[in-house]
């Protein structure tokens, strides 16, 4: 849990440890702070909007400056030039094209892509993975971004 009260999924602790057993360096340590620090300037936290000030008369209050999100705006107006309604799939096969566009379309894909390439956009890196559930022989794509990738090579 983060200091602000919102869940926050990073990489568990062991399986960095895994990681770093095998021999990798894992760029996320040395990520994590700055990660952190852009995590809060999409999201308009921190010691620029969360302070504490004082009246003519000494009391003390707490003051939330209010914001238009100017590191989010910015994001996500690159996920929109990225990732709209003008993209399309096309493969050389119709069939595979077809398949593709019903698959994004079924799983709302874009949507959730576009979302995946603001956070990326923000916090540096983003991924995208091919889920399987064998149970119910469904193939779903998971959508990751700085906190949950570790870049091994």
């Amino acid at each position: 849990m983060s200091t602000n009260g919102l869940d926050e999924y990073w990489v568990p602790e062991h399986v960095k440890d895994y990681l770093r057993k095998l021999g990798f360096v894992l760029p996320l340590d040395d990520m994590e702070p700055w990660i952190r620090i852009w995590d809060d300037w999409m999201s308009a936290r921190g010691e620029f909007y969360d302070y504490r000030d004082k009246d003519g008369m000494g009391r003390v209050y707490a003051v939330h400056r209010r914001s238009i999100h100017p590191a989010m705006r910015v994001c996500k107006e690159w996920g929109s030039l990225l990732l709209n309604e003008e993209v399309k799939v096309d493969c050389e096969d119709q069939r595979a094209t077809d398949w593709i566009n019903s698959f994004f379309s079924s799983t709302n894909f874009m949507n959730s892509a576009q979302a995946t390439v603001v956070r990326a956009f923000g916090l540096g890196t983003g991924a995208w993975a091919l889920w399987i559930d064998l149970g119910k022989r469904k193939v779903r794509i998971r959508h990751y971004d700085a906190r949950m990738v570790i870049p091994l090579s």
